[in-house]
């Protein structure tokens, strides 16, 4: 358990680097701009979709699957972003930690978890609107799957530096946000936004097309740095 913890942070630190450098590079003048980070956490509600399962020589079995996410339960469900702001337009990375647990199992599905993270890596188009802030974005899926379907397991030792992480899909988001003012640089962040996720998960002679549509209420603080946005 150690040696698993160590790996999911470390994959998450790496995540995070990698935004604040991609900000940096948005395509906005930067003496003209503001930058600021919002962490957060909240509660989802996973529709039912379809999960689809394919292994060679053998006929296809699809079912409706119901997901519980368990967003105070380790690992955390959080939502972290860096924007960069030109006067009422951001540009943004988002990282949003998603967790789903399969509710109903099956003769097929011994264990159906991506518990480590349905991560959504995401940049978005932002605007503000008289402090009503609305984004749209698209990106791409980051699963670490943790299955048993007909008998065969899947390795979490494989993916992106061997840490279980596999880029799997696409990713999409809509959202409405408001930040509430606490001084000039600090703020709580209230939002309320929808995702929608494809992920497509191998292993052996098994694929598992997954299928996620949620809707996230999320409180965190946020912080205004190098210029402070009227």
């Amino acid at each position: 358990m150690k040696s698993e913890s160590i790996s999911y942070h470390n994959f998450h630190l790496k995540v995070a680097l990698l935004a604040l450098i991609g900000v940096g590079f948005c395509p906005v003048a930067f003496s003209q701009s503001s930058y600021s980070l919002e962490i957060q956490s909240g509660v989802v509600a996973n529709i039912p979709l379809p999960l689809v399962i394919h292994q060679t020589n053998q006929p296809d079995f699809s079912f409706i699957a119901k997901y519980r996410t368990e967003p105070l339960e380790v690992p955390y469900y959080y939502d972290f972003r860096l924007s960069r702001w030109h006067e009422n337009y951001s540009w943004e990375l988002e990282l949003i930690h998603h967790k789903i647990y399969l509710e109903n199992p099956n003769s097929e599905i011994t264990r159906f978890a991506i518990s480590h993270g349905f991560n959504m890596l995401i940049l978005n188009r932002g605007i503000d609107l008289r402090g009503n802030i609305l984004r749209a974005g698209i990106g791409m899926v980051v699963a670490h799957p943790e299955f048993i379907i007909r008998g065969v397991e899947f390795d979490e030792n494989r993916g992106w530096l061997g840490e279980g992480y596999v880029p799997s899909g696409l990713a999409i988001q809509m959202g409405y946000s408001q930040h509430l003012k606490i001084t000039e640089r600090f703020f709580v962040n209230l939002e309320a936004k929808t995702t929608f996720g494809y992920a497509r998960l191998n292993q052996n002679e098994i694929s598992v097309d997954t299928y996620n549509w949620a809707f996230h209420l999320n409180l965190g603080p946020g912080y205004y740095f190098l210029k402070t946005r009227r």
